[in-house]
């Protein structure tokens, strides 16, 4: 019941999107420019939705367990769950790192004193020094 919740959630935060902020689910949501408000409201909904999908899955995988193996099936399920966690991250970060290069070269193409990225990136530094950044 949970899980539904869950996929509820994360359905519902692609539609606000989409349907109330009048954009359509894209790779290229999020640039330099993306409010820090939007960011979070995006980061809430996805772990609301985490949030009522992982209860489920660990009931699910530890409904068959018998009682006097309870606690050893717990302990496996949490081991397994941090290391697809560690896995997942591990292949997240080196695809992120991959793909800086084209993109920094697709940025520094793009990037010319007439462009407005160039003013808000000299803007941006500028605000940063004087913070003492």
């Amino acid at each position: 019941m949970y899980a539904a919740y869950g996929g509820v959630f994360i359905v519902l935060s692609v539609l606000w999107g989409w349907k109330i902020d009048k954009t359509v689910p894209d790779h290229d949501d999020i640039t330099l420019t993306t409010p820090t408000a939007l960011l979070q409201l995006w980061l809430i909904g996805r772990s609301v939705g985490i949030g009522f999908a992982s209860q489920p899955a660990s009931a699910i995988a530890l409904s068959d367990v018998p009682p006097a193996e309870l606690a050893r099936g717990s302990s496996f399920y949490n081991v397994m769950r941090q290391v697809a966690s560690a896995f997942a991250t591990s292949f997240l970060a080196t695809y992120v790192k991959d793909q800086a290069g084209p993109h920094f070269a697709h940025l520094a193409e793009q990037t010319t004193p007439s462009s407005p990225l160039y003013a808000y990136v000299r803007d941006a530094i500028g605000l940063a020094v004087m913070q003492g950044r």
